[in-house]
């Protein structure tokens, strides 16, 4: 495995530096191609998995227009939505859907500005 080849070579030049300083150029030398090997492979690895991590857009979203999109005209689910809040970034966007009573089956959605952090 290169993660057990370059912590293993990392080990090694850590030892020769504190022990053999005056080896350390040679042995580096030695040692360079896996270093190098392994940084590569973690940079590929790095680059697959980018890949097919899905790529956010940010835009201004208002989150009262998302609430009533989603519900639609569904008459079971209640709203209970700030007036005037300001766009949001879309991938940051929260909703707290629960039930506050729970002899009320009916499922409810708010929304209100978020004060502090």
């Amino acid at each position: 495995m290169v993660s057990r080849r370059c912590a293993t070579c990392f080990r090694h030049l850590t030892q020769v530096a504190r022990d053999k300083t005056s080896d350390l150029p040679e042995v580096f030398a030695e040692r360079q191609g896996t270093v190098e090997s392994s940084i590569d492979y973690l940079e590929t690895l790095a680059a697959n998995y980018a890949k097919l991590s899905p790529q956010s857009e940010r835009k201004a979203t208002d989150v009262n227009a998302v609430v009533r999109d989603t519900i639609g005209a569904s008459g079971s689910v209640r709203t209970k939505l700030g007036e005037g809040l300001p766009p949001v970034s879309a991938d940051a966007l929260v909703f707290a859907a629960g039930n506050r009573e729970p002899a009320e089956p009916t499922p409810w959605i708010a929304s209100r500005e978020r004060t502090g952090p």
